[in-house]
């Protein structure tokens, strides 16, 4: 079998590999810095899932193709990232700004006092004394 290359599919796919990539480098920049690599990695791989999709769904809506390949991109760049047991550096910082080793869910003497039942939102530790998380 011949596997041809669809060259709607690998533009398609191009477009979508760019706006991952710019969507990533806005939301990670400030934490990680930038990296050409990293920033390259999106377009080459929706390109390649542009091309392959394009191949196989020959007369799909090139804007359901655009959404195909970002979700085809995410699959593989996030299973390449488990497989190679990468840590993005971000969390080094900490998730959603919180210093290493402190918790947005920390234990108080308040979560302690209610319940489970009562409320999930006890449960969840959202009454924390802690002024800095209010």
């Amino acid at each position: 079998m011949k596997l041809g290359v669809s060259k709607t599919g690998a533009f398609v796919g191009l477009l979508a590999g760019i706006a991952v990539a710019t969507g990533g480098a806005w939301k990670d920049v400030p934490y990680e810095g930038f990296s050409t690599k990293k920033f390259l990695r999106s377009p080459v791989i929706g390109l390649v899932a542009g091309a392959i999709l394009g191949h196989y769904f020959k007369n799909v809506n090139p804007i359901l193709l655009f959404f195909a390949v970002i979700g085809a991109e995410r699959a593989v760049t996030e299973s390449y990232k488990i497989i190679r047991a990468q840590k993005p550096m971000k969390f080094d910082y900490g998730e959603y700004g919180i210093p290493k080793g402190q918790s947005a869910m920390r234990t108080t003497a308040r979560k302690e006092a209610y319940p489970a039942s009562t409320t999930g939102a006890t449960d969840l530790g959202y009454y924390n004394d802690d002024p800095t998380y209010s």
